[in-house]
């Protein structure tokens, strides 16, 4: 491109008509509430460069796909005034989050590009609606679907209004502007060390600051960061929305520093290290959780709190000298160095979990035993998948939900699934072939589906139904329960380890904290998030324990009780034993066979909202069997000591009562009087308020 024969170009890519009104210098007059579950708060604007970039016509709709050719990774991000804030944000998290920070799905944008134009050309711009964003982290593409606006005849207009048919189709270095996102601000990291190792580092794989220091892929010694009240403490600002963020603890700098470390990376081989992770994108499914799954080189404890009050903890019941110990008594190579009760002493890098290490736990156990002994026997996986939305179209699905149901056998080396899922067409195979190792400890294979007529497709990693069947598949024997429950409907807490053949890494690491010890430990009903929700937490607390030092386990959230936020809840069903209960239903879809007539409310149901809950049960002799129903409401995220669940049952005798009580610390039961008394239905809709 000739300098001389071009000049610079506002375009003015306008993603709603609002932005005409902010040309003119208007304001709006009033002010709509955010949506539910949105991040509401400080206005940010963004600012993205990239080298060059084309447009192309779409005849099909009329509309145009902008691409930004060498898009930077990061953008920058800053606040509109009176707050004054700047700060950054990586393209794909940008792309990731963007239904969050933008409700409407229509922000407003402007482009400032050089474009070869003929000699004295006027500056032009062009006013127009964008709809899609996606980027590729591959290859720095950023793309936008724009369209002119409605009862335009050109997608430019020059300065005095008069349309411009003839559009440049490529130009070079640009500059994007995009007004405004609502991000509630800042979530509030305190890290407490507790080691008594000032020479520790900390690091983060997105955006996060403290005391003007950018930690995103910059491991910074902790004394430099912000210091708290405390003695030991050190302040973050973490960004809202952010998605997956992992806070890396190192005792030395890696060398090349990057966005994220393996245990097995040559880089991490004599390094000591360890992380958590938490997703705070301001909605109540914000969470954070530990994670020993591919390692565990440092134990850490959780805690939230809101205004300086304690909410919950997650942490370990045992120190690591403990935990260490254990393991190596079990599988002395997967120990990598010495652990000391004198940090001096210690040679410790880390222990290598299964995952990774795969080599080092290849007998321990050997999963071809394990299937062999199941050869004859069948093993069944069933249950519901939730689904996944499409971010970027409201109401649509990328993956939508789905039952599946599916039986299992073993023969000469080959997993046969025969079944159907309400996504797919009915009894179609899914083949299992030549499963390592590897394919067990990590949960994550490719595998054949066979339809009806012997169409053959591979299936490969993919957030759908079928990777629920290989999630269940891979829980049941990592978690001891093939060869024992042979049915994912037995997948709970109490049942687990009870085949002779089981995960032993995932075991130790789970029996002494509330850390992930494999890809799916919450599949088996343990809890091992914690709940960051806005309207429940502001701060969480990362404590790094010392080798010796336990602290922060939550005995309630290992046993699949939940912790004092994200609570689940316990149903308990007449006299156990004198009216033992068939089938318990859920909005609508069968729950458990459960003999024990007690049942715990999964987290995804509890969101504060009325729930159906219906109870098929045998009544005493002569009795007629009827399907009673009720409501209840359980707020999602209150502490339990100020739960009052709300109920309502209208339908049944009068002084029929059902009570809640509270047990064992705040686990509320729900009680029923004797099932004989039970008449009539419920109210089939749910209470007004």
């Amino acid at each position: 491109m000739k300098e001389s024969k071009s000049i610079f170009n506002l375009l003015l890519f306008a993603l709603s008509f609002a932005f005409i009104a902010n040309l003119s210098g208007c304001n709006s007059m009033g002010s709509k509430e955010a949506p539910a579950n949105q991040p509401t708060g400080e206005s940010w604007l963004f600012a993205q460069t990239a080298d060059s970039g084309t447009v192309k016509h779409n005849e099909s709709d009329g509309s145009y796909t902008v691409t930004l050719n060498g898009a930077a990774p990061v953008m920058i991000k800053f606040t509109d005034t009176p707050v004054r804030k700047a700060s950054t944000i990586k393209a794909e998290d940008f792309v990731e989050n963007w239904s969050k920070m933008f409700p409407s799905g229509k922000p407003n944008a402007a482009i400032v590009a050089l474009i070869e134009a003929p000699p004295g050309h006027i500056e032009e711009a062009a006013v127009c609606t964008i709809t899609n964003v996606a980027y590729d982290k591959k290859t720095d593409i950023m793309t936008y679907t724009v369209k002119g606006i409605p009862g335009e005849k050109a997608f430019i207009i020059d300065k005095k209004g008069k349309p411009i048919h003839k559009l440049a189709t490529e130009f070079g270095p640009i500059i994007m502007f995009i007004d405004s996102a609502q991000i509630s601000g800042n979530f509030n990291l305190v890290i407490k060390n507790q080691t008594g190792d000032d020479e520790l580092y900390i690091q983060t794989d997105r955006p996060a600051t403290s005391k003007g220091i950018d930690l995103n892929n910059n491991p910074t010694v902790i004394t430099q960061l912000e210091a708290g009240k405390e003695p030991n403490t050190y302040l973050i600002d973490v960004p809202i929305p952010t998605s997956s963020l992992r806070v890396y603890v190192f005792n030395e700098i890696p060398n090349p520093t990057q966005d994220e470390y393996a245990p097995n990376d040559p880089v991490m081989k004599n390094i000591r290290y360890d992380y958590f992770e938490l997703t705070v994108d301001g909605t109540d499914y914000s969470c954070g959780d530990l994670s020993s799954l591919d390692q565990l080189g440092r134990c850490i404890e959780l805690q939230s709190s809101k205004n300086g009050k304690l909410v919950e903890t997650m942490g370990w019941k045992q120190p690591l000298t403990t935990v260490v110990g254990q393991i190596k008594t079990i599988n002395p190579s997967a120990v990598k160095g010495e652990i000391d009760k004198d940090p001096v002493r210690s040679t410790f890098v880390r222990v290598l979990g299964p995952t990774l290490g795969v080599e080092d736990w290849e007998n321990t156990p050997n999963w071809v035993d394990a299937f062999q002994a199941l050869q004859g026997q069948k093993i069944t996986i069933t249950g519901k998948f939730n689904g996944v939305a499409n971010p970027k179209k409201k109401g649509q699905w990328l993956f939508p939900p789905a039952k599946y149901d599916y039986v299992g056998t073993y023969d000469s080396g080959v997993w046969t699934f025969t079944g159907q899922d309400d996504n797919h067409i009915p009894n179609e195979k899914l083949i299992f072939k030549n499963i390592t190792q590897k394919d067990i400890f990590g949960g994550d294979f490719d595998f054949t589906i066979i339809a009806p007529d012997g169409k053959t497709t591979t299936h490969k990693s993919a957030n759908d139904v079928y990777e629920c069947v290989l999630r269940d598949f891979a829980t049941g024997f990592n978690h001891g329960f093939f060869g024992k429950f042979n049915s994912s409907k037995d997948f709970s807490v109490k049942n687990q380890w009870a085949s002779q053949y089981y995960n032993v890494y995932s075991k130790t690491i789970e029996e002494n904290s509330n850390s992930y010890g494999d890809a799916y430990s919450d599949n088996v009903g343990m809890n091992v998030h914690i709940g960051l929700s806005p309207k429940t937490v502001d701060t969480l607390t990362a404590i790094l324990l010392a080798d010796n030092q336990s602290g922060g386990y939550n005995k309630k959230a290992a046993e699949g009780g939940g912790g004092s936020v994200q609570s689940k809840f316990m149903i308990g069903f007449g006299n156990p034993g004198k009216y033992p209960i068939n089938t318990l239903i859920i909005n609508g879809d069968e729950q458990d066979k459960d003999p024990s007539n007690n049942f715990w409310i999964p987290d995804d149901i509890v969101k504060d909202k009325w729930i159906k809950i219906a109870v098929k049960a045998p009544l005493i002799s002569g009795a007629q069997d009827i399907d009673p129903w009720f409501w209840v409401k359980i707020p999602k995220g209150t502490p339990s000591e100020e739960l009052q669940p709300s109920f309502s049952a209208t339908g049944f005798l009068p002084g029929f009562v059902w009570n809640w009580v509270d047990t064992d610390g705040g686990r509320w039961v729900l009680a029923t009087p004797p099932i004989s008394k039970m008449v009539g239905k419920c109210d089939p809709n749910p209470p007004a308020n």
